[in-house]
């Protein structure tokens, strides 16, 4: 499998930056406020949350959310597994310092 790492970093570099799963579903308090502290390394104290701002519905929709979440980075582990695997190739042309 020929990869040109350059071209394909070059064409992502040019996409506008947009979520890998959608979040829109999810409970913006849940989301802002205990999701992503956690994922950055702080602490979240069962004292700090603030149970009135969602239901238990909204735990389900957050719990689907990480579970999609956590399939899509599998998928672009695997992605960038197998493109680590590809065998370098000469390039066409030279290129001097």
């Amino acid at each position: 499998m020929l990869v040109d790492l350059h071209a394909f970093q070059k064409a992502l570099s040019g996409l506008p930056e947009e979520e890998t799963v959608d979040s829109s579903e999810v409970h913006p308090y849940l989301l802002n406020e205990i999701f992503h502290p956690i994922l950055t390394g702080k602490s979240v104290c069962y004292g700090d949350i603030d149970f009135s701002e969602f239901d238990a519905d909204d735990l389900s929709v957050i719990s689907d959310y990480c579970d999609r979440r956590e399939s899509m980075m599998h998928k672009l582990w695997e992605y960038v597994n197998e493109l680590s695997k590809a065998v370098a190739s000469a390039c066409t042309g030279r290129a001097f310092c």
